[in-house]
This record gives structure tokens, C-alpha cells and sequence, in this order.
């Protein structure tokens, strides 16, 4: 089932993300990537269905390996050299890095999202979404230890992204189940917008946040700030929609 309000801060998070790769906004770069997996997440069903790993396939891994295949007939046309490392890394989904941060694009994000969903629906079988959450956050944590010793950027197909991505993924189930927006008032978003300045100015500081590269420093402000970005500006669009609601109808 859709739903307006989420439509709309999707559509907000894309803009973003293109405003983000132009001019390189570190407030950004805080949530833009979290939002969408929380937006994924909040729409999740688990199921046991046995094609469901085929859906998920058709619909995140082949436009990964189609616009893939265009992205590396590109590379070769403007640099055979190129193109040859592009395809490589391309076909076992390991970017090679430049100063802005992985040369697939958003593409890392299809392998990303599939990876998460699949395994948020098999740790359903098991587990509800608050034990999911501590497993995802826990897991979490201890990949950001490895990175410290390791590139873990480098483990094919963007496995590794795709543990912070639950966390997120849950985060947006549990927002579905727990969390009535409606009984949130003006105060308690004071405190949140406090809270997330508070971190926000303490990151912005310390700078290195790369999701697509699995690099989150000061994990669980990256955590909090990517859940709460997205909550206030899904709770302004909320409150938006219903005042031209009113207005207009």
C-alpha cells in the first residue's frame, strides 16, 4: 500500500542526493542514504515464499547488471584501460575508489538493498524486528572495529554495506509498528532537532562518513542522526500534507 507522505520524502531524497553529489553537503550525506533504506524497511513483509530471493533479483540485481553493462561499455569507449578495471570490479561488485567515493555510482546501493532484504527476511523466520535490531546493531559495530584493521570495502558484491543497511531497514519496521506520528508533538522535536545539531556539529568536525565504502565514524552517531534527519522530515511533510489538505479540500 502506498503512501503519500512517503512518496513525498522519497522524492525529497532523491533531490538530495543529486544536490549532495554536486556540491558535496555533509548534513546530507548524514541521511540521505539511511532514508531510503528506512522507507524500504518500513514497507516490509516478510515472506516465505521460495521465489521471493527471484523477485528481489529481478527487481534490484538485473538493473545492477544492466546499467552496469552500460556503465562499462562507457568506461571502454573513453578508456580501454579503464574499462577493463571497471568490468572486473564491476562483475564481482568491488568498486574502485576516487576521491569521491566508489566509480559505480548508485549502483552499490541495488546490491546493497538486496543483500539486506534478503537477510532481514531470513532472520524473520527466527527473530522479530527488536531482536533484528540489536543483531544488525551489534553486527554492525563490530564490522566498524574491522574496518579500522581492514578494507572491508573491498568484500564482493557490497556485503559489507548492506549490515549498517538493516539496522536501518529495521529501523523502518519498527517505525511502522511502534511509532504513531501522530502523537508526536512540536516538543519532542525540539529535542530531537537539538540532539541531531549537537551530533551533527560534533561530526561535521570529524569528517569520513562514506556509507557506500561501509566508513562510519563515530558508528552510533551515524545511527542516530541517519534514523532522526529522516524522522523530522518525514514529520514536516506529514504536517505539511495535512495543512494543504485542509486548505484546499
Amino acid at each position: 500500500m502506498r503512501e503519500s507522505n512517503w512518496d513525498t520524502v522519497k522524492g525529497i531524497g532523491i533531490l538530495l542526493v543529486i544536490v549532495n553529489h554536486i556540491i558535496g553537503c555533509p548534513i546530507i550525506s548524514m541521511f540521505h542514504m539511511p532514508l531510503f533504506f528506512i522507507a524500504s524497511g518500513y514497507f516490509v513483509k516478510p515472506q516465505r515464499d521460495k521465489w521471493y530471493l527471484m523477485k528481489n533479483f529481478k527487481s534490484l540485481i538485473m538493473p545492477y547488471l544492466k546499467f552496469g553493462l552500460i556503465i562499462t561499455i562507457l568506461f571502454f569507449l573513453q578508456n580501454k584501460n579503464q574499462g577493463v578495471i571497471y568490468l572486473k570490479d564491476f562483475l564481482v561488485g568491488i568498486p574502485f575508489k576516487n576521491e569521491y567515493g566508489v566509480s559505480f555510482g548508485p549502483l552499490w546501493f541495488l546490491l546493497s538493498l538486496f543483500w539486506c532484504k534478503i537477510l532481514y527476511n531470513v532472520l524473520s523466520f527466527r527473530l522479530n524486528n527488536d531482536k533484528i535490531l540489536i543483531v544488525a546493531f551489534v553486527s554492525s559495530f563490530a564490522l566498524v572495529l574491522i574496518s579500522r584493521y581492514f578494507d572491508i570495502s573491498q568484500i564482493p558484491y557490497f556485503i559489507s554495506t548492506s549490515l549498517p543497511a538493516i539496522f536501518f531497514y529495521s529501523m523502518g519496521a519498527f517505525w511502522k509498528e511502534k511509532i504513531n506520528i501522530g502523537k508526536v508533538n512540536y516538543y519532542h522535536i525540539f529535542w530531537l532537532f537539538v540532539l541531531i545539531i549537537s551530533i551533527s556539529c560534533y561530526q561535521l568536525n570529524n569528517p569520513g562518513l562514506n556509507y557506500s565504502l561501509s566508513r562510519l565514524p563515530y558508528f552510533p552517531f551515524c545511527l542516530i542522526n541517519g534514523f532522526t534527519y529522516t524522522f523530522l522530515l518525514y514529520f514536516v511533510v506529514s504536517k505539511l500534507s495535512v495543512k494543504y489538505a485542509k486548505k484546499y479540500i
